[in-house]
């Protein structure tokens, strides 16, 4: 069990790792690059720490909105996308936490950051559709 839970981690961080090395920004100004992918819709999700649960989300033009739920509590999502990269703020009512992700499909992975659990340090995910 334990091998198989070290392997899972390890993947979860190598997925991680491409996601931020794809989120990398450039160039200056305030225009965001067009959104290339599309988030709607309904997600699993599993967590390094091993927390999982589903997001339901909804994008308008590079806008991202829903809702969130699982073994870290119930929050509201907010975000936005530029081309395949996405960066979302989820609102617990204790906290927040701040998401980075690339999305291929129906495929998400990235990290994320929550407010309420700084011992956690940075998190890796990955999400389906």
């Amino acid at each position: 069990m334990k091998n198989t839970t070290t392997l899972l981690l390890g993947i979860f961080c190598f997925i991680g790792l491409i996601a931020v090395a794809g989120c990398g920004g450039g160039g200056s100004g305030g225009s965001s690059a067009a959104a290339t992918v599309d988030v709607t819709g309904n997600w699993d999700w599993s967590d390094s720490t091993g927390n999982s649960g589903s997001a339901s989300l909804t994008q308008s033009g590079n806008s991202i909105s829903g809702t969130l739920s699982g073994g870290s509590g119930s929050a509201s999502v907010s975000g936005s996308v530029s081309g395949n990269s996405i960066r979302m703020t989820l609102t617990f009512p204790d906290g927040t936490a701040i998401v980075t992700a690339s999305v291929n499909g129906n495929l998400m992975t990235g990290t994320a950051v929550d407010s309420r659990f700084p011992e956690e340090g940075t998190v890796v995910f990955i999400a389906t559709r």
